[in-house]
């Protein structure tokens, strides 16, 4: 599919040029000038193009078709490995940072139990809340919403 297509015409108006073909005799001649640009984006070459491929090595176009088709797959294939992968990486730190938690409160438990409450309160307070930060949200994910944030304006 085109992203775009855009056509611009421009004429400039006529020059006048003199031209001396005898000693007394002036000819003159108007020129006109007209430039044709065209823009075409996307995977595919414009309509025109694609039809000047299959003209000159027939079967040409549904070659770049079927190029063109297979590159899009490819893409869409490493865009769903890539999202299961992120996918299963933040559900093992949701379960390590689950593990760890449990166990700081178990170890807080025990260090309460055996009359001991400045190691209760360092185990299961400031510690622990980093360490199950970092797990269940990544350690980068600041960085991460971040460049989300620069790359949407």
């Amino acid at each position: 599919m085109p992203k775009k297509q855009n056509k611009n015409k421009k004429a400039s108006p006529p020059v006048r040029q003199s031209k001396a073909t005898s000693s007394n005799a002036k000819q003159e001649a108007l020129l006109a000038l007209q430039q044709e640009q065209c823009y075409f984006a996307g995977p595919l070459p414009s309509p025109q193009t694609f039809a000047e491929y299959d003209k000159i090595v027939p079967g040409a176009a549904e070659r770049i078709l079927v190029m063109a088709e297979k590159d899009a797959e490819f893409q869409r294939a490493i865009t769903h490995k890539a999202l299961k992968a992120e996918a299963s990486e933040r559900r093992l730190g949701q379960i390590l940072g689950f593990c760890i938690g449990l166990a700081s409160l178990i170890t807080t438990g025990i260090a309460l139990f055996f009359n001991q409450p400045t190691a209760a309160s360092i185990i299961g307070g400031t510690t622990v809340v980093g360490l199950v930060t970092v797990f269940v949200l990544g350690r980068d994910s600041g960085s991460k919403k971040q460049a989300e944030d620069k790359e949407a304006k």
